[in-house]
């Protein structure tokens, strides 16, 4: 079995994983019932997920044993240990491994268009009720989009950052992208049978076509895609001057809305 496929090469990551997934399976599991199952203090739990504390073989093999992992996987993580002469080749992998994650995981995309809105709350618990999510989920979120210079938290001042995404290669953001389609597929289907028709709009057309204009078709799909963001972001006001002086426009965001080409919100409405 070929550990490293799919496998997060530093074992902090395959725990920020792994309280994730109890969090999901568990919504009431929190980060210190999971300290209390690996048998260590919280606020040692916290640093090492936050990356904020070094991780020794000592302790490695000590959660390895409450967590019940093989041989094999702990010979795995302890190979992957950070040594002096491999932090910058470790700090290489762990922006990867981020920008693979928020290419990959539709909350990345939908946690900056949130900051964005007019009820915006910044609290990362107001984030994970917005996008149903869970807590861990949101901290880790964070932490990658803070990494890759795309969120700014400051305080009680989040700000959005605009930034470009790099890959290692097209399998890598091939495999990545397919996971993000599968994902927002799975919530289109959640949302037809979910969210009521005023909200959301799902339809198909089934035509005969002239194949050899797939490829301007795509591009007027772009265009389109592009048209309508720019349609539902504008926030301006033809109102909004007087006295010869424009007004600073009103935010009117209220909801983060996912486009498929079916529309539906993936924010949780608190209305």
């Amino acid at each position: 079995m070929d550990l490293s496929e799919g496998t997060p090469q530093e074992f902090r990551l395959y725990l920020q994983q792994e309280l994730s997934k109890r969090c999901k399976h568990n919504p009431h599991f929190s980060l210190r019932a999971f300290a209390r199952t690996l048998d260590v203090e919280v606020s040692s739990l916290s640093k090492i997920l936050n990356g904020k504390r070094s991780l020794s073989r000592k302790l490695l093999h000590h959660i390895s044993s409450q967590l019940g992992l093989s041989p094999e996987r702990v010979n795995y993580f302890e190979e992957k240990l950070p040594s002096r002469k491999r932090k910058q080749q470790m700090e290489f992998t762990q922006l990867t491994m981020d920008t693979f994650t928020v290419i990959s995981d539709w909350y990345h995309y939908a946690i900056l268009e949130l900051v964005t809105v007019k009820d915006f709350t910044p609290s990362k618990a107001w984030v994970a009720k917005r996008l149903g999510i869970t807590v861990s989920e949101v901290n880790f979120a964070i932490e990658r989009l803070q990494r890759l210079d795309m969120l700014e938290v400051n305080g009680d001042t989040w700000e959005q950052k605009s930034g470009q995404l790099t890959t290692i290669g097209s399998n890598f953001t091939a495999s990545a992208l397919k996971k993000l389609q599968n994902q927002i597929l799975t919530q289109a289907q959640d949302a037809l049978q979910t969210t009521k028709i005023e909200r959301r709009d799902q339809s198909a057309m089934t035509m005969a076509i002239d194949s050899s204009k797939i490829a301007d078709a795509k591009r007027l799909i772009t265009k389109f895609r592009r048209d309508l963001c720019a349609f539902l972001q504008d926030t301006s006001d033809p109102d909004s001057i007087s006295d010869g002086k424009p007004h600073k426009p009103k935010n009117k965001k209220d909801e983060v809305y996912q486009l498929s080409i079916s529309l539906f919100p993936v924010s949780k409405t608190t209305k």
